[in-house]
């Protein structure tokens, strides 16, 4: 009774993990500290095909609390393991379990492994990992059509980025240019890879929404009416609206939907404040403001670096919230990405 009690324990762990990320590495060595702990191994290891290349393989091992990652031809599999892949048949020892990881097709091979000086491995317990094999085999699979699901997406969202700059030109973040500051900006608020990931789609389509908004608005030079003003308000809703069906997008919809709201509470499209206002848009809100003031817009010069920093720092909890302004200025004051920026202006502006 114990041991099946520890074995649905285990069960819904996996569940609970397979739930919590996005990433099939993140999954797998959740697994393994899983395994480890309700089969008490000394190692334990996963081996799956990268969903890009089925002659290209990933073996993640888990031994004394340290994770070993290896990648290469299937001559990374031990035979047993070789063995157990190719032929889809489980091997039983009396100190190793491999398991083949089969749904539709053969998706990886699951191989545990005690110590001979471990008891061994009792028949309830080799058919406990069968069973949590198949579930393990299902997730890999859900994993993977993700990744193919993610591919479509990124291959829409490029298409819906091109369209966008042809529109409107100015409205993009210069993602590929800032993406170090971006990157360090990630790491300083301990953002999550889902959240990472959010923030890089959202860079890219904060401004779809401007697609409604008649072009003569966005290329005006001189100062807008209030007519004009209230059109382009209307973008962040826009552009919800306009991705709301790509259901990989949806972390995507609050940060375009509010990256124009206001710490202060005075922003667009519904005046949130604060914290209400969603920690990504919080975050987007910023680094659109720092884009626009470093390469300028046809509507406004850009601005040198240290005159930025004053803007921002003038902002904080007035447009911006105070504690990633912090963040984002003392990233912006580190040599190297004052170095990094300059190099960029150089090669954008000619200086």
């Amino acid at each position: 009774m114990k041991e099946y009690k520890k074995f649905l324990t285990a069960l819904h762990t996996v569940y609970r993990t397979a739930n919590s990320t996005l990433n099939t590495q993140d999954f797998v060595k959740g697994l393994l500290k899983i395994l480890q702990t309700a089969f008490s191994t000394s190692n334990c290891s996963i081996s799956y095909y990268h969903s890009n290349s089925p002659s290209l393989y990933y073996k993640v091992t888990f031994v004394k609390n340290k994770y070993f990652t290896r990648q290469g031809k299937i001559t990374i599999l031990q035979k047993e393991e070789k063995d157990a892949w190719e032929k889809e048949k489980t091997i039983y020892s009396k100190y190793k379990i491999v398991i083949p990881l089969i749904f539709i097709d053969n998706m990886g091979v699951l191989t545990i492994k005690r110590r001979r000086k471990d008891r061994l491995f009792r028949e309830s317990e080799k058919k406990l990992v069968s069973i949590i094999g198949e579930e393990v085999a299902v997730v890999l699979r859900n994993f993977q059509l993700y990744e193919e699901n993610r591919k479509t997406i990124v291959a829409s969202i490029r298409t819906i980025t091109k369209m966008l700059r042809n529109y409107t030109p100015t409205s993009r973040i210069h993602v590929e240019y800032l993406y170090k500051i971006i990157k360090e900006l990630g790491i300083s608020l301990n953002l999550t890879e889902s959240q990472s990931t959010s923030l890089r789609y959202a860079f890219l389509l904060h401004d779809t929404g401007k697609i409604e908004v008649p072009q003569r608005i966005l290329s005006k030079h001189a100062p807008l009416t209030k007519e004009e003003r209230e059109a382009i308000k209307k973008h962040p809703k826009e552009g919800a609206k306009l991705l709301k069906d790509f259901s990989i997008l949806r972390p995507v919809i609050p940060i375009i939907l509010y990256h124009h709201e206001r710490y202060d509470g005075k922003g667009y499209p519904s005046g949130l404040k604060k914290k209400h206002i969603p920690f990504e848009a919080r975050i987007m809100s910023i680094v659109d403001a720092f884009d626009a003031m470093f390469f300028g817009r046809h509507y406004k010069k850009r601005m040198s670096l240290e005159n930025i920093i004053k803007e921002l720092e003038a902002q904080k909890g007035k447009q911006f919230d105070p504690e990633i302004v912090e963040k984002f200025i003392s990233i912006l004051k580190k040599r190297e990405i004052k170095e990094y920026l300059e190099s960029i202006r150089r090669k954008k502006h000619g200086g």
